[in-house]
Order: C-alpha cells, then sequence, then structure tokens
C-alpha cells in the first residue's frame, strides 16, 4: 500500500509472433515513448483477505523481494534510462543530451529488500546485509564439510559476472571449499551439445551448474552478421540443450531466466544493430518458462530483481558491480547451497 510514480512506455506497436523475424522491427524512439503524464502516480491500497473470501495463504505476497527508495528526502520519478543516438565518446557524454537520459544516479536512492514470512505467515523484509548473514550461516556449515562444491555458471558475459558476483560473497565470508565458476564458450542454446556437457562437467567437476544462453540469440555480433533467433526456434534449442542434459544423467542442473538489457543506441536503431529488447527477452523467458515446467528442470527466475532495474546496466548490457548484480548472487547462492 502507499502512493506510487506511474510511468507507462511504448517500447513496440505490434507484438512479436512466435515463428516471425524481427530484425526489422524498430523500437519506439525512446526520447518520445513514455505515454502518461510526468507527474502521473497511483494510490495502493492494501486489502484484506476477508474482501475477497481467499485465504491468507492464496493472497501471499509470492515475491522473494522489491525495491525501495532507501533515504530520508522527497521522493523523485524514476524515468526509463536509455543512451541516445551519437553518445558514446566520452565529449559528447558531457552535452546535456547525452548525461540526463544516461545517467545511473536514478538508482541510487533505491536498496533492494528481500521479503520473508514469519511462523504466523505475516510478512517482514529482509534488507541485503541481514539476508548475507543467514546465506553465510548456511555457506559456512557447508564450509566445515570436507567435500568441495563447485558452482557452475555456463554461459558467456553474463554468466561470467554472475560467477564473479557470487565469489565476492564466498571471499567476504571466507568461505574455502565452495568455487563459482565461469564455464565459456555456451553462446547459444544448440552449443550446449553432449560432448560439450561432457567435457565441462568432466573438466570442471560441477556440483550444480547454472545455464543461461540467449543474450547471443539477440545481439549484435562481431564481425559476421546474423539475423536473431525467433522464438520458435530458440524454443527447440533449449528443448534439444535440455534433452542433452538428461541424456547425459547431469544432476544439479539449473536453468535460469535471461538478463534484460537496456535500451542502448544499438537497440533504438531503425533498423536495430541489436535486438535484446525487452520484449525479445520476454519472449525467450516465456519460451524457457514452458520447456522447464514440461520437462521438469530446475528454474532459477531472478526477474524480480532485475526487472525493476532492467534499464541501470552501466554499459546497457551488464550487472556487474552494482546492487543488481550483488542482490541477485546472493539470491541464487541461496537457492543453490
Amino acid at each position: 500500500a502507499g502512493h506510487y510514480f506511474l510511468e507507462i512506455i511504448g517500447i513496440l506497436c505490434n507484438d512479436i509472433g512466435i515463428n516471425e523475424r524481427y530484425e526489422g522491427k524498430c523500437l519506439e524512439d525512446p526520447a518520445n515513448h513514455r505515454i502518461t503524464h510526468m507527474s502521473a502516480s497511483i494510490n495502493a491500497v492494501k486489502v484484506s483477505s476477508s474482501t475477497y473470501g481467499r485465504s491468507r495463504e492464496s493472497l501471499r505476497d509470492h515475491r522473494d523481494g522489491y525495491w525501495k527508495w532507501s533515504i530520508n528526502s522527497p521522493f523523485e520519478p524514476l524515468f526509463t534510462r536509455y543512451q541516445p543516438i551519437g553518445c558514446r565518446n566520452e565529449t559528447d557524454k558531457l552535452d546535456s543530451r547525452c548525461s540526463v537520459p544516461m545517467t545511473l544516479k536514478r538508482f541510487e536512492p533505491y536498496q533492494f529488500y528481500y521479503v520473508g514470512h514469519t511462523r504466523d505467515n505475516s510478512v517482514k523484509t529482509i534488507s541485503v546485509d541481514r539476508r548475507a548473514s543467514i546465506v553465510k550461516s548456511q555457506a559456512l556449515v557447508e564450509n566445515r564439510a570436507d567435500e568441495n562444491i563447485n558452482l557452475c555458471f555456463v554461459g558467456q558475459s553474463h554468466a561470467r559476472e554472475m560467477a564473479r558476483e557470487i565469489r565476492l560473497w564466498l571471499e567476504s565470508w571466507n568461505v574455502t571449499n565452495i568455487s563459482a565458476k565461469h564455464v565459456d564458450r555456451a553462446r547459444y542454446p544448440n552449443e550446449v551439445t553432449k560432448s560439450y556437457i561432457q567435457e565441462y562437467t568432466t573438466k570442471f567437476k560441477c556440483s550444480k551448474s547454472i545455464i543461461a544462453a540467449g543474450q547471443w540469440s539477440a545481439a549484435k555480433l562481431p564481425v559476421i552478421k546474423k539475423p536473431p533467433t525467433t522464438f520458435l526456434k530458440y524454443y527447440g534449442e533449449v528443448r534439444e540443450m535440455i534433452q542433452n542434459l538428461k541424456a547425459m544423467n547431469t544432476t544439479g542442473v539449473y536453468l535460469r531466466s535471461i538478463h534484460y538489457n537496456a535500451l542502448g543506441d544499438v537497440k533504438i536503431k531503425c533498423p536495430p544493430e541489436d535486438w535484446r529488447s525487452p520484449p525479445v527477452i520476454d519472449g525467450f523467458n516465456r519460451m524457457i518458462r514452458i520447456l522447464v515446467e514440461t520437462m521438469d528442470v530446475p528454474f532459477i527466475d531472478t526477474n524480480f530483481i532485475i526487472g525493476p532495474m532492467w534499464d541501470s546496466g552501466g554499459d546497457f548490457c551488464h550487472y556487474r558491480n552494482d546492487k543488481a548484480a550483488r542482490a541477485e548472487a546472493l539470491y541464487i547462492l541461496s537457492r543453490l547451497l
């Protein structure tokens, strides 16, 4: 309950079909994509379970956390961040045309809070530091065991950054028998072949594997030109990847939601040079959710952390050395221990 700033933006006028090629679809100009007034807001009202005759359990807030304004100063609207075309070099960034829509300062007042429940099922909020102390206790219990635990993060740069963030938490707790390893060369789901699985599980001795291959499927590729993957093709590639993992009897495997990318200049060009916009990432994640449910694969969805901060990646792509990366890594670590 409370008073909330509201911004509604139009990114793409027409939805993308499941088997539709979309390399020629242009996003709306982010300088003019807001369809709400600059001061638009809503008042949210908390209702009791008796209002709809439903049980408290059915009305529970199943989110695992949320972002909250956490400084003692008047609230400011959090408008969507983007990179105008022609704002790449340092000189251009000094111009207000670039600096205002690109600034990261808009995110500074926000902190992430995890949601927990007391014994009587009431909701309580937990700060990142408090959650860290809880996960640290779990990690230290594992650290006293004789067995080493190797957490393998399979994918490209987003997996690499996640493994690094996990290592930072473990190092800060002096945990030595749990390692976070980046397993690369899985740019696309169809590169997670049986031979690849055999190679990486043997080489890294993975206790658990967290796989997310989806960025390259819609990214601007170095040197070569290749159309982005349609949703239907992506579905087929992820299904085959899961079949390969099952055929190799790979245990401790989790799929992870694909990260959003902020609206960088290569995405807002017309036609785009990079297609990792929210509608495309939503399409990929929709395919993953269908498959993990029908094929019975554990799934870690971090969208409740990344989604509200989808435009906060410093380079308009990665979550690195920031609050979102830190909160996400802690949540994933808690799911794996």
